[in-house]
């Protein structure tokens, strides 16, 4: 159970975020000025269950984990870190780099998650690439444009044990690091907190974007240099 646990929580963490968008009370917590509250309406369920954008997403990600499935069946026997991973690079490019930054963030087309945004980052009710939010804007087009292919890639070297594969992914898990530092660290600079709850919750669900990728590349370092020293060792007139 556990070692489920380990290597499926980052598709767990959908979920959740699902769960939250869906019983936000978005229009008390505008309307009202409380800080935080939820309820249950079966409409705002079906409104970003049954909407394209998060059906999009649902089937991407089901077809995802269905492929690493049928990659872990065949060859040599993958880690449970390195299942781990997979599944955290799977989930990244199909909900949390789109579902979540792009769609709701970006666009703000997904259902729910949208005002989830817009109530932890004011910022989200300016324009799209306005001085207020350009900063966001920023980082959620490097996901779009860089991040989430790399995320693909990663996980197709991945897949085919490519001995490339730690160099690409520490490069890509520094992006992750340094780009959630860059979207966060400007508003908490400036002392700019929305809500105190929301805007924090969004902040702590935000620390797997500094821890994850932090192990993750120290892990691929030690394999470049694990390698490093396989190949002196193998030519040492090299």
């Amino acid at each position: 159970m556990k070692t489920k646990l380990y290597i499926y929580w980052p598709a767990g963490m959908e979920l959740f975020t699902v769960a939250l968008a869906c019983s936000l009370d978005s229009r008390a917590i505008r309307d009202t000025g409380v800080n935080f509250a939820l309820h249950f309406d079966p409409a705002q369920w079906m409104a970003m269950l049954l909407s394209p954008y998060f059906l999009t997403c649902a089937a991407f990600a089901t077809f995802g984990m269905w492929k690493l499935h049928q990659i872990w069946k065949s060859g040599p026997v993958f880690s449970d870190t390195d299942k781990f991973a997979m599944v955290w690079f799977t989930m990244n490019a199909c909900w949390y780099h789109t579902g979540c930054d792009v769609m709701s963030g970006l666009f703000q087309v997904m259902p729910n998650l949208r005002d989830a945004y817009a109530i932890s980052n004011a910022n989200h009710n300016f324009p799209m690439h306005d001085l207020h939010r350009i900063a966001l804007d920023t980082v959620y087009w490097l996901e779009l444009f860089i991040q989430l292919p790399m995320c693909v890639a990663v996980v197709v070297l991945y897949a085919k044990r490519s001995p490339a594969r730690p160099v690409v992914e520490a490069f890509l898990c520094a992006l992750h690091f340094a780009g959630t530092w860059a979207y966060y660290l400007p508003y908490m600079l400036m002392g700019e907190t929305s809500n105190p709850i929301v805007s924090n919750i969004d902040r702590t669900v935000a620390l797997a974007w500094v821890i994850v990728p932090a192990l993750l590349a120290w892990r691929a370092m030690k394999q470049v240099m694990a390698m490093g020293s396989q190949s002196l060792a193998a030519d040492p007139q090299r």
